[in-house]
């Protein structure tokens, strides 16, 4: 698509990316962090369906406190990755 920023094009595709994390039992009392390095452009982050947050600083590291999304043992992580963003410029 033909560029002109800050404006994004119209057609904006998006990947998304689905794994589970397993958070043992002993990590209650932990601090939990999820670091994303090299999301390319705007990334949501969703932990059990709830969003985490969103960044788009495409060149440094995204990091999320992510304890009081997450439960003991298996939960469900997606990334939304947009093509284009305000941090694709």
């Amino acid at each position: 698509p033909k560029m002109a920023p800050p404006y994004l094009p119209e057609q904006n595709p998006v990947g998304v990316y689905r794994r589970e994390i397993d958070i043992p039992e002993d990590w209650t009392d932990r601090e939990i962090f999820l670091s994303i390095d090299g999301a390319k452009s705007g990334v949501y982050v969703y932990i059990n369906g709830k969003e985490v947050g969103y960044s788009e600083d495409s060149k440094t590291t995204a990091e999320f406190r992510i304890n009081k999304y997450v439960t003991p043992g298996k939960n469900s992580l997606v990334l939304k990755i947009f093509r284009w963003s305000t941090g694709s410029y």
